[in-house]
């Protein structure tokens, strides 16, 4: 018998993004587009970042495993208004835009508010071709935590 595959436990950190570029402009990303984060590396590479649009579409229904509830609590302040929801994650293939030196971003939760974190290393930003989602690759060891961007 085929065992059934969990949902990906997936996080949205963040939506009304925007990106500064090494090259100077300051990419707007539309809003209904949110930050899209793998925190156990179990579907994506932890280092990697999606933009790309999502939706929400319940309240939370599915029980999440106890070390995603453990970062869901400590990144949202617990899981009482946490929405389910879903996303279409991009496979590429992907295309150079430049360097992303900061990013811009509204997250929720106990620390809601408008953030900015200013990149400390190189992070290369990807656009899927012909599908339009974005790609931030940090580099290996990053931080990306209950305090949001951390390290580069």
């Amino acid at each position: 018998m085929k065992q059934k595959r969990k949902p990906a436990s997936l996080l949205v950190r963040g939506d009304i993004v925007k990106l500064e570029l090494d090259s100077g402009p300051l990419l707007d990303i539309p809003e209904d587009w949110g930050i899209i984060h793998d925190p156990t590396g179990e579907y994506t590479n932890p280092c990697d970042v999606y933009i790309t649009k999502y939706t929400v579409s319940a309240p939370r229904v599915i029980p999440l495993e106890p070390v995603v509830a453990s970062i869901v609590k400590a990144y949202f302040g617990g899981l009482e208004n946490l929405k389910e929801g879903s996303v279409d994650l991009p496979k590429g293939p992907w295309q150079r835009v430049g360097r992303v030196v900061q990013i811009y971003y509204a997250r929720y939760g106990i620390q809601k508010g408008l953030y900015y974190h200013p990149f400390k290393a190189d992070v290369d930003l990807y656009k899927q071709v012909g599908g339009g989602a974005y790609l931030l690759r940090l580099p290996d060891g990053c931080v990306i935590d209950s305090h949001g961007f951390v390290w580069p």
